[in-house]
């Protein structure tokens, strides 16, 4: 059995991990990452609403408006040579949005959203609280929202170690 120090370890590096994949995701040079991208909802008799994303960049020299720039329309290689392109969002506001996300923020996150987004990570809080408890695991959210919070208490603090794959145990007969 893993200790107590071990467990805490592991959701530090599950959290890093799923923080660090958010934030590549929303900084990817994508059409739907760009401040200048916006949304046109088409609506046809026949098939409904239809939502098309198109460039909405503008100055005296340069009119992107006509532009479609979406992922169904080849806006992905669009995006990526795009001189106009400019993210929505910068890794630090990311990063704390992500906190909020997971409740590191003091932010009140039920246990049923976690387990949906995170199940890795509430399944580490699931473990380290039934060790605390003698085997009488935490079901109430508050206590999801408080467990994270011992483990890391600034929502950015980086783990000591990143193994490659950090839920197999190599070598282990447990």
């Amino acid at each position: 059995m893993k200790t107590e120090s071990q467990i805490r370890q592991k959701i530090k590096q599950v959290v890093f991990r799923h923080r660090k994949k958010y934030v590549e995701k929303h900084l990817k040079q994508h059409p739907c990452n760009c401040k200048f991208n916006e949304e046109v909802k088409l609506k046809t008799p026949s098939h409904g609403l239809h939502v098309i994303r198109k460039c909405s960049y503008k100055m005296e020299d340069v009119d992107q408006t006509n532009l479609v720039c979406d992922r169904n329309f080849g806006g992905l290689d669009l995006a990526r040579k795009c001189p106009y392109f400019a993210h929505k969002h910068s890794a630090e506001d990311l990063k704390r949005k992500f906190a909020s996300r997971l409740g590191l923020d003091n932010t009140p996150v039920s246990l049923g959203e976690l387990a949906r987004d995170f199940p890795d990570v509430v399944a580490l809080m699931w473990v380290l609280d039934s060790q605390k408890k003698g085997g009488k695991a935490a079901t109430e959210d508050t206590e999801a929202n408080s467990s994270l919070m011992l483990l890391m208490p600034s929502g950015t603090e980086e783990p000591e170690h990143l193994p490659e794959a950090p839920l197999l145990e190599h070598g282990s007969d447990e």
